[in-house]
């Protein structure tokens, strides 16, 4: 997901989101951020239709998350939304974690991120 779209959801500026990233940017490793240069940016803004216009002529490329960095961002940032997010996303893993190690499976699986990506659309709407 990219930064504009998170800080929406997160209800924060874009500005502000970037900002709390920099400012912890060891929370964030290759897999969690990726940070597009401006030769992709130029690419995907052509490729793709879907973009508010209002980000496609953004003189800074955006930050692009993983799943696992969005998870993170929600750490990070200090709006309402975000702690709501970072405490149910904290209760999913350990829940998941007590329910697999119960059963015996240790394997991490996708619905913890389906369980944060509900949180998130109950946040939305």
């Amino acid at each position: 997901m990219f930064d504009f779209d998170l800080a929406e959801l997160y209800d924060v500026e874009t500005r502000t989101l970037k900002q709390a990233v920099r400012r912890n940017i060891s929370r964030f490793p290759n897999d969690f951020l990726i940070l597009l240069s401006k030769a992709e940016w130029r690419k995907l803004i052509t490729s793709c239709d879907k973009l508010p216009e209002t980000v496609k002529y953004s003189p800074a490329p955006p930050f692009a998350f993983t799943e696992q960095g969005v998870a993170m961002l929600a750490s990070v940032l200090k709006s309402e939304k975000a702690i709501l997010v970072s405490g149910k996303t904290s209760s999913t893993r350990n829940k998941d974690l007590v329910e697999r190690e119960s059963f015996g499976d240790s394997r991490f699986g996708d619905a913890i991120f389906s369980d944060f990506f509900g949180v998130h659309d109950n946040l939305i709407w």
